[in-house]
């Protein structure tokens, strides 16, 4: 109170001199106003700060909302991360797309390599127009009519041209309003093959160029939607449930490996990407053929090829065996004359690139010529059969190649009866 009267007594002191009358009118309103939006805020921020120092010198431990807020934060966090991981992928090489999730296969899996009873071959390349079904539907007819072996054929490209070419070549008829029968290829990649097995069986003893035991995983147009969906919801769940390894599910259950009511030989003819289709194949495979045209563009594309398989092997399949590589619609000549020029080039170009595949590799050294008689029966008739005599003897030299390379023998398998007495072996239309 001392001084509080003291300051009153020099204010009135200053009052009484005329000439401050002036800047004091000035000067206290001045004060007064500042004074008076200074103790608004300065209490409150003051509050503040003490709290928070008294908050601070008594914590023991994060708040549960700064806990919930850090969560949240790292949620984020790991969604950018993903986002940019998959985007990274999508816009790189196909194969770091399928890269990009640790494999999880299913509880109690082995490699197919070791358990499965069957050769599972898929005949792949990322090249399209190279003869893969060609080459396909000539070794189902070899396997079968050859070695009495019964063969399971899978169709896992979307065009169906080995459907088609398979069902009209057996004479087979499908009505529209069984258009399903055409798209058997779908519950294989998605996994319900595992639980209902389909397959069309190609019988058919009126025909010369029908099978006796072969059986046709068909595929049609729908396929490449339904392998899309697939992939998009396995990348945005994170990966599970692990389809890539659905093919190899499939193929290594009952219906496939039974010895009795299964298969000896599974071909399947991949598209030339890699679709969900194809790397499932690619995980259930014990084997790889590669056809590939000797011109130069094609045959770099074989070195490319391989090293894309050798990372998804590396991963997910590492018993996958490189049967080798086989050149396609060369020069036609006379059967055992070598290649000259250019394709003798092409195939050195592919040799080399073959080094892409860290482990054993093989060139064929027979090959499939582009004799006019095979295109003429092209998507029509089982091109085994030609009118060329010399094209039954071609696919059989590349069968009996492809035996020494998976490990059949060469000589016919006479330990079954053979249930096709009624086929004539060669017959033509």
């Amino acid at each position: 109170m001392v001084y509080a009267a003291e300051i009153f007594q020099k204010v009135y002191e200053l009052l009484r001199q005329e000439p401050l009358w002036g800047p004091v009118a000035v000067v206290l309103p001045t004060m007064a106003f500042a004074g008076f939006w200074f103790g608004r805020f300065f209490p409150r921020s003051r509050s503040r700060f003490v709290t928070g120092a008294s908050e601070e010198f008594g914590k023991t431990g994060p708040s549960p909302h700064e806990l919930l807020l850090q969560r949240q934060l790292d949620e984020a966090r790991a969604r950018e991360a993903n986002d940019n991981m998959l985007r990274e992928a999508i816009l790189s090489d196909e194969s770091d797309l399928w890269r990009v999730y640790e494999p999880r296969p299913p509880e109690g899996y082995s490699p197919p390599v070791n358990v499965s009873r069957p050769k599972i071959i898929v005949v792949a390349n990322n090249k399209g127009g190279v003869g893969k079904t060609t080459l396909t539907a000539a070794l189902a007819t070899y396997f079968e009519r050859k070695k009495q072996k019964r063969v399971l054929l899978i169709d896992l490209d979307y065009q169906g041209s080995l459907t088609n070419w398979m069902i009209k070549a057996a004479g087979i008829h499908i009505p529209p309003d069984q258009s399903y029968r055409l798209a058997h290829a779908n519950g294989l990649v998605d996994g319900g093959a595992r639980r209902h097995w389909v397959a069309e069986s190609l019988r058919n003893k009126k025909n010369a160029e029908g099978f006796a035991t072969t059986q046709l995983v068909t595929a049609d147009y729908s396929l490449t939607k339904h392998e899309t969906k697939l992939m998009l919801d396995w990348l945005l769940q994170g990966g599970t449930p692990d389809i890539r390894f659905n093919v190899a599910e499939a193929l290594l259950g009952r219906h496939v490996q039974d010895q009795d009511r299964g298969f000896d030989i599974v071909l399947i003819d991949a598209p030339p990407r890699l679709t969900t289709g194809a790397v499932g194949a690619l995980v259930a495979a014990t084997h790889l053929l590669v056809p590939t045209i000797l011109d130069p563009l094609s045959a770099e594309t074989v070195g490319s090829f391989l090293k894309q398989v050798w990372a998804l092997r590396t991963r997910f399949n590492p018993g996958l065996e490189l049967a080798g590589v086989v050149a396609t619609m060369t020069t036609a000549r006379p059967i055992g004359q070598p290649l000259k020029g250019a394709e003798l080039d092409a195939r050195a170009i592919a040799t080399k690139g073959m080094e892409e595949w860290k482990a054993p590799t093989h060139m064929f050294k027979s090959d499939i010529q582009d004799i006019a008689a095979i295109r003429k029966r092209s998507g029509l008739f089982n091109p085994y059969f030609s009118e060329d005599d010399k094209v039954g003897p071609m696919f059989d030299a590349i069968g009996d190649e492809l035996c020494e390379r998976i490990g059949l023998s060469t000589l016919t398998d006479d330990t079954r009866t053979d249930p096709r007495e009624t086929l004539k072996t060669g017959t033509h239309r």
